[in-house]
């Protein structure tokens, strides 16, 4: 995607696609079967946690903010952070995987990018 586009895009988020891409896709009647079954799914929300929430709250502690924030997905069992056992059916689907790294890599690069930008 050209870089002026991708910029123009971020600046109006209503517009942009990358913040719940399967919905766009959704939209569009661009899914497959899988990603069809992740729509609106507990796995589907996991993916699209709310971005504002996370920012603020990752910077301070990222595992506090897991258990506080997203208590729907994350819990505190034995001193670790467990994924909700709901999510488990999900581990082995190839379009979930495929989602959660892309979001992550997705937010990773924007924060960095926006860290970078205000320099």
């Amino acid at each position: 995607m050209d870089d002026s586009l991708y910029d123009n895009m971020k600046k109006k988020s209503k517009l942009n696609i990358f913040k719940d891409y399967l919905s766009f896709l959704n939209k569009l009647d661009e899914l497959n079967k899988d990603e069809k079954e992740i729509l609106n799914s507990f796995g589907y929300e996991f993916i699209n946690l709310d971005k504002k929430n996370y920012i603020s709250l990752e910077r301070k502690n990222p595992v506090k903010f897991l258990l506080k924030s997203s208590s729907e997905f994350f819990y505190e069992h034995n001193n670790y952070v467990s994924l909700n056992d709901e999510l488990e059916k999900f581990l082995n689907n190839n379009v979930f995987i495929e989602n959660v790294k892309d979001t992550i890599d997705f937010r990773t690069k924007e924060f960095y990018k926006n860290r970078y930008e205000k320099k």
